[in-house]
């Protein structure tokens, strides 16, 4: 074997469609490609359509799973014992799973990068799915939390160690943010635009923000950024509470943060979350926000507290949160953000809010994790 080779470290994702996890993934092989002392290459596990762009200069492997578990398991092992990868640093459930089995049967370290609250995430009456979670996070190497939600549940529901856990917030490209927002909007906005972004599944309940948006009473239009199974369902549900004239669906955007910069409010209703990108991108265009205090990260980025839940529409530090699936509190929300000072004041408080979430500092937290993998500085139990 060649000792002085290049290491190589392999960054593996289930596939690049459009989605708030992908686009930190891709954002992090950008500006972590100069700062590791491993040369990058992209895994996608499934050949899907490609909304987030690799540079050309990163080493693809193209992995054909559609979408199972097995396929991801048996098709990543072969990669991995071909190619003898340093490092398999992964992002979403089932990439994480399939990362754990290759990386414990070859040797190759493994870092995982949790986005989710899991246990919110997997649901009810997925006890299997957790077991495997249960039986193969505890295996890696160390584990990538998005927010302090997120680790709590690690440690407390599937027995991973709070010293393989470290809670790295997404890096939040302010600048690039703002620059992008004073851009033309990419389609054409209701003067009036309630705004929420997201995949159209029912995890992220769109269907809830219908519901209180036909309660509220409030003025302008309801406009949902994103694509996903639910589509249909979502339009029906606006015509059947009478309001299919205000609710549109454009579907995914290029550039969201100039829709974001004209937005009278932004709105979450999600039933799970790790780390809410687009909560935290409003904050960087200082919109003010109403969002569902779902197990992590909402709560954290708004100044609630972390072990209790709010009962009704709550005026947190730096917006509003909500209590899941209850549309009524929801139109408690939006009325509230309707009154021109309630809107400023947290205008004005998601600014402020928004310039504590470094871009700088967490790729510096990043890298020298990476780093201390590959070389080994870090250790098994």
């Amino acid at each position: 074997m060649n000792q002085s080779r290049q290491k190589r470290a392999f960054f593996v994702i289930n596939s690049l469609e459009g989605g708030g996890a992908e686009r930190v993934f891709t954002t992090l092989i950008e500006r972590l490609s100069d700062r590791l002392s491993a040369d990058i290459e992209l895994v996608l596990l499934d050949r899907l359509p490609e909304i987030y762009k690799i540079p050309v200069e990163i080493r693809r492997h193209q992995l054909d799973c559609r979408q199972g578990y097995l396929a991801s398991v048996t098709q990543l092992v072969a990669l991995v014992r071909r190619e003898r990868p340093d490092l398999l640093f992964s992002f979403l459930t089932r990439s994480n799973c399939a990362a754990v089995v290759a990386g414990s049967l070859t040797g190759a370290p493994v870092t995982l990068s949790e986005r989710v609250h899991t246990s919110s995430h997997l649901g009810q009456g997925a006890a299997i799915n957790k077991l495997i979670v249960r039986l193969l996070y505890p295996l890696a190497k160390h584990i990538v939390a998005t927010s302090h939600g997120v680790a709590q549940d690690l440690r407390e529901n599937y027995g991973v160690s709070a010293t393989r856990i470290s809670v790295m917030y997404n890096p939040v490209q302010r600048d690039y943010i703002m620059t992008r927002a004073l851009e033309p909007a990419p389609i054409a906005l209701p003067p009036t635009t309630w705004l929420a972004i997201g995949r159209l599944t029912a995890n992220k309940n769109f269907a809830m923000l219908i519901d209180a948006f036909a309660q509220a009473d409030v003025p302008g239009d309801l406009v949902i950024l994103g694509e996903g199974p639910e589509r249909q369902a979502l339009l029906r549900l606006a015509a059947v509470r009478g309001i299919g004239d205000r609710v549109h669906l454009p579907g995914f955007v290029d550039n969201p943060y100039a829709c974001l910069r004209r937005a009278y409010a932004y709105l979450s209703a999600s039933n799970a979350e790790g780390f809410p990108n687009s909560l935290v991108e409003a904050l960087v265009v200082g919109v003010p926000v109403a969002v569902t205090d779902c197990d992590s990260g909402p709560s954290e980025v708004l100044g609630g507290a972390l072990a209790s839940k709010v009962k009704r529409a709550t005026e947190a530090e730096h917006g509003i949160l909500v209590p899941m699936r209850d549309s009524a509190a929801m139109a408690e929300a939006m009325r509230k953000l309707a009154a021109s000072a309630p809107r400023a004041h947290y205008a004005e408080r998601a600014l402020r809010r928004s310039e504590d979430f470094d871009f700088a500092r967490t790729l510096d937290e990043y890298a020298t994790l990476l780093n201390a993998v590959i070389s080994g500085e870090t250790s098994r139990r």
